[in-house]
């Protein structure tokens, strides 16, 4: 199934109005009457590892090296062996370093 793209209306109708010569035609119209989707921009992060010391409870912490969000900071502290594709904090697709040039 191929990927959805999604395009902001004003920029497309800004780069209309630049380019198009002549009176305004049916096509800026459809763009704007076209049905807008509900979409949310995509973050891109990495779990860092770091050293962190995690307060519990009384005099308790929890010392160690961990995977942290690198856009909120988020600990992933679970007993997960592989941190999750994604930071449950804040959203963020953890594949920065693989989108990386």
């Amino acid at each position: 199934m191929a990927e959805k793209e999604y395009i902001e209306r004003a920029a497309l109708l800004a780069e209309y109005d630049r380019v198009h010569v002549g009176p305004p035609g049916g096509a800026r119209k459809l763009i704007e009457e076209a049905p807008a989707a509900d979409v949310v921009e995509v973050v891109h992060g990495e779990w860092e590892e770091k050293y962190k010391i995690i307060p519990l409870y009384g005099d308790k912490h929890l010392r160690g090296t961990f995977p942290v969000c690198s856009k909120c900071g988020f600990i992933h502290a679970a007993e997960a062996s592989v941190p999750l594709n994604y930071c449950p904090n804040c959203g963020a697709k953890m594949d920065r370093k693989e989108n990386r040039e």
